[in-house]
């Protein structure tokens, strides 16, 4: 089994920096990809509180790996989601096939 947790910029607001007290900066999204989806959904928390170094956190964690997307809309990844990635295939909006 899989659980897979995204913190967004959109839904940040509940979330607080407790270093800033105020919501964190510099992300987009961070998701996190492991066992439980419990820990991911807590794990994806504090990584996006940590901005783009968050998800080298993740690396360090077993069994999880996360995709971040900085604010400068790069993406920064841990190599576990190497294989889970697609790279050679395109969606197209709303139909969810492949192009």
């Amino acid at each position: 089994m899989l659980g897979i947790s995204t913190q967004t910029y959109e839904r940040g607001d509940h979330i607080v920096d407790p270093r800033a007290a105020s919501p964190p900066s510099g992300l987009l999204s961070m998701t996190v990809v492991g066992p439980s989806l419990t820990y991911a959904d807590a794990y994806s928390t504090a990584a996006f509180v940590m901005g783009e170094r968050g998800a080298a956190w993740v690396a360090c964690i077993d069994g999880y790996d996360a995709l971040a997307i900085t604010s400068q809309h790069r993406t920064v990844w841990t190599p576990g989601l190497e294989e889970m990635m697609v790279r050679d295939q395109t969606v197209g909006p709303g139909d969810g096939r492949t192009r």
